[in-house]
């Protein structure tokens, strides 16, 4: 029965492909639903393949702690998942909790999955470990760098052909632990491997964001402004928009602002960042944005620096 709803389902859909007013019915919601009917091995499947495809809807619009929910709905049912499913599913948690600052329990995750049989699972916790230590590096204070930097290396021991988005990631990481540690000119070289790896626009216009961060930590502020345009006119175009990479592009352009002496421009873009990261629920990175608004209105001794302070203090608390 199953088999014969995919076939009528397929055709379905291959023919709706040029009628204008049946796109307009298949939103979101519907083409998920679609989906995990497509790919559900029998009728008690559905559910867990809608919920599949749900998460990673999420995950592209980057509802994080939205996400997490149904993942543990998964994990509570995970008799219900196959042996990839679950270690997929461990992974998509891992990242949740990473981006929600919940960086030792993400850890736990990511070095549970070491123990997975699938090389591409030992791969992606590798490359989740680094990331991980990157971020508890940045934001905790540990000096996990070097740590990190042996994750990747590990991960670039398991890559295989066509693993173009761990390459990427493994770059793109690589240049941020070189970047912590000041040396400019490896991250610059690392980033443009990356450029050259992106698999996507959207991660294309992430690593112009860093390579203007880079530009403005060695006071090359046009080189800086001109990275910075190049990623906001990918991010702004509606096929690539991507609400996360601009507000980072807003954070960078914040810093850019503030060491070009423009105070006003600086805390305007600041603020804007901050939003979306406060939104979003990333408190990581609205600790940093918030920090650098105390820092910045204390600077110019205007009365909002200690509000600011109380928010990174708050937004601190978070992260663990």
């Amino acid at each position: 029965m199953l088999e014969n709803i995919k076939g009528e389902l397929a055709r379905r859909l291959e023919n709706s492909s040029g009628q204008e007013n049946l796109q307009k019915l298949y939103n979101n919601e519907v083409k998920i639903f679609f989906e995990a009917l497509l790919a559900a091995r029998d009728i008690d499947d559905i559910a867990i393949q809608v919920k599949l495809k749900f998460i990673e809807s999420m995950f592209n619009e980057h509802h994080y702690l939205e996400a997490l929910e149904v993942l543990e709905e998964l994990l509570a049912n995970r008799g219900m998942l196959t042996e990839e499913e679950l270690v997929r599913v461990l992974e998509q948690k891992g990242v949740a909790l990473r981006m929600g600052g919940r960086y030792e329990e993400s850890e736990r995750l990511f070095k549970e999955m070491l123990e997975s049989e699938f090389t591409w699972a030992k791969r992606k916790a590798y490359i989740n470990l680094g990331i991980t230590y990157c971020y508890l590096t940045k934001h905790t204070g540990k000096k996990v760098l070097t740590e990190a930097q042996q994750f990747f290396l590990k991960a670039q021991d398991l890559l295989e052909p066509g693993d173009s988005e761990d390459r990427f990631q493994i770059s793109f990481y690589m240049a941020t632990i070189y970047f912590e540690k000041g040396r400019f000119g490896e991250c610059l070289k690392a980033l443009e491997i990356a450029l050259n790896q992106a698999p996507t626009d959207q991660q294309r216009a992430m690593v112009f964001n860093e390579l203007a961060r880079v530009s403005i930590a060695e006071s090359k502020l046009e080189i800086a402004g001109a990275y910075l345009d190049q990623a906001e006119h990918i991010l702004t175009r509606r096929s690539h928009y991507h609400e996360l990479a601009l507000a980072w592009n807003l954070h960078i352009r914040g810093l850019w602002n503030k060491k070009k002496g423009e105070y006003t421009n600086a805390i305007n873009c600041l603020e804007l960042a901050l939003n979306t990261f406060v939104e979003r629920e990333l408190f990581s990175e609205a600790a940093e944005v918030s920090y650098e608004l105390y820092a910045l209105n204390k600077f110019l001794e205007n009365g909002d620096a200690d509000e600011y302070l109380a928010d990174y203090q708050y937004y601190s608390r978070m992260i663990s």
